[in-house]
């Protein structure tokens, strides 16, 4: 039978975390989903982990290391439910996150994308942060309308109609290291039809882990800037650059946008720097 929610998660070298995210699907308070696990060309010991769960709503796949992206979408493939969960491989979720992000979608009118708020984990560390976000379509919508600072719905929370990320073109692939997530955000934005909602509580846990590539800024800031500078573009109907190669060379053709590359890096840097306290 065609389960309600498919969960979908791409597995790199998460030999350290992925029990721990898989653990916490199995006891959510609703229980009508498939868990799909692409594992993109693991080298430690994930496999042999992965191998130890014997639960039949658990798929894993294997693939030659393609990218984030890429197992996203090979997932969405494999995928049969009438949502989609995100859920990243070294984050878990708290056990009625599902109830209540489906209360939530079930009663929305429109294409609901359900999210909520977080609790930002630093590595090893004890230390935790409580990431609140806005609840109502209109406030999230105006507020992911900014040019910056417009943090208004974490997409690594997604509960989101399986047809309507498959409209919108899934991930794309251009966005080899990051800003994947953002990309598809932001094309969901431009959809007219999608409510946004988020949970009034924080459902989900959200690690940054020291050798993350979240946490290495001079990897991650240029190419969330990169899906911002597509973003901009396709919303003037001019033409994206076809990668990150092809957007640096447009920032480095001129002294005022090597100016405006580098305001925003800094705006950027700030932010991220100072959401640790």
């Amino acid at each position: 039978m065609r389960p309600l929610v498919s969960f979908l998660i791409p597995v790199y070298n998460e030999e350290r975390y992925i029990g721990k995210c898989i653990d916490s699907l199995l006891v959510q308070t609703v229980t009508d989903f498939e868990v799909i696990i692409v594992d993109d060309g693991s080298t430690d010991n994930t496999q042999a982990i992965l191998k130890n769960y014997t639960d039949k709503r658990i798929s894993v796949y294997r693939q030659n290391n393609s990218g984030r992206a890429h197992a996203r979408n090979t997932a969405l493939h494999l995928s049969r439910g009438k949502y989609i969960g995100l859920q990243d491989a070294d984050d878990w979720s708290e056990p009625d996150r599902l109830e209540r992000q489906l209360y939530l979608a079930e009663k929305a009118h429109g294409k609901p994308v359900v999210g909520s708020g977080l609790i930002l984990h630093f590595g090893g560390n004890v230390r935790a942060k409580t990431k609140r976000v806005p609840e109502e379509n209109e406030r999230i919508r105006k507020i992911m309308g900014r040019r910056l600072f417009r943090q208004a719905f974490n997409t690594f929370t997604m509960v989101s109609l399986r047809q309507k990320i498959i409209d919108v073109g899934g991930w794309r692939t251009k966005f080899k290291i990051a800003g994947e997530d953002g990309d598809l955000l932001s094309r969901l934005y431009e959809e007219k039809d999608v409510i946004f909602l988020n949970s009034p509580r924080p459902l989900y846990h959200y690690v940054l882990n020291e050798g993350s590539v979240t946490n290495k800024f001079r990897i991650t800031i240029p190419q969330q800037m990169f899906m911002r500078y597509c973003e901009r573009a396709r919303r003037r109907g001019d033409n994206e650059p076809e990668n990150y190669e092809e957007y640096r060379c447009i920032m480095n053709k001129g002294n005022s946008s090597k100016y405006f590359y580098n305001i925003e890096y800094f705006l950027r840097w700030l932010r991220l720097y100072f959401r640790k306290y």
